[in-house]
């Protein structure tokens, strides 16, 4: 945050009063399991993963001018600007891939094979830039009240599960199942606001711009390969600017604490007026 209160300037420059965060968080989970038996006869294999993983940042850029207890005066040859900028990245890699074989030389052999898979990851980024100039005075060649959000979040999500073998006329089962719930969330406005000041351009430029530029980028794979039966179940919630009241992943939340967790917060968690925290359920 870079804030100026019931302060006064003058240069015969630029003045500049500029917030910018730049944050990565980069997670990357992978787990392979593989179970294979043979002989002559009755061969049984099994792979079974349960995977759990979730990655919160919470990231945000603020440039804000104020005047508190007194109307403080911005005076500049040059240009004043008042910027703020998130450009905060967020990459989640989640690899899971298990195999499960059996072969048996004993071609009526009843063999068995099973790769049973379970994979939840939960993605949050929650930023958002606030460019604010409250009971001020600027004066300068330009003017310039900007707020840029650029935050990205990269999600990509890819499990297999794959049991095949038997014997030739053997009466085995091959299984496989798969099931993967995925949620991704991006959250972060841009907001630019002028309120009770004064803004003068000596060269007749003012600008007071927000951009919002955030980007979600996700993919899902689930793969499941049997020779007999196989099972995949997929769900995928994705949101931009929405933080929905899922029951389903409020009681995931509480699991994934304690089990696989990498977290970065740069901020307390609080909410300004123009991006006031969801209602809860009561």
């Amino acid at each position: 945050m870079a804030l100026l209160t019931d302060t006064h300037v003058q240069a015969a420059g630029d003045v500049t009063l500029e917030a910018t965060n730049a944050t990565t968080l980069t997670a990357t989970f992978d787990n392979s399991l593989e179970s294979s038996g043979s002989g002559f006869t009755g061969q049984n294999s099994m792979a079974a993963s349960a995977v759990l993983a979730s990655n919160y940042m919470a990231s945000g850029a603020e440039a804000r001018v104020r005047g508190i207890a007194i109307v403080p005066v911005i005076d500049a040859d040059g240009d004043v600007t008042v910027a703020a900028s998130d450009s905060s990245d967020l990459v989640s890699t989640t690899t899971v891939s298990l195999v499960s074989e059996t072969e048996s030389t004993n071609i009526a052999s009843a063999d068995d094979a099973m790769a049973i898979g379970f994979t939840s990851v939960r993605n949050v980024l929650d930023g958002g830039t606030i460019a604010e100039v409250t009971d001020a005075d600027l004066t300068g060649a330009t003017v310039t009240v900007a707020a840029e959000n650029a935050a990205t979040l990269e999600a990509k999500l890819q499990a297999a599960s794959k049991a095949e073998g038997g014997s030739e006329f053997g009466q085995g089962t091959q299984l496989a199942v798969g099931g993967v719930i995925a949620s991704n969330t991006l959250l972060g406005a841009a907001t630019a606001t002028v309120a009770d000041s004064s803004l003068t351009s000596t060269l007749g430029a003012i600008h007071v711009t927000a951009e919002n530029a955030a980007k979600l980028d996700v993919e899902n794979v689930n793969q499941v390969i049997s020779g007999s039966v196989a099972v995949g179940v997929t769900l995928a919630f994705n949101s931009v600017g929405y933080e929905s009241q899922n029951v389903l992943f409020q009681t995931l939340d509480a699991s994934w604490a304690p089990t696989s967790e990498t977290s970065m917060r740069l901020k307390p968690v609080r909410r300004s007026p123009t991006h006031p925290l969801p209602p809860q359920a009561t």
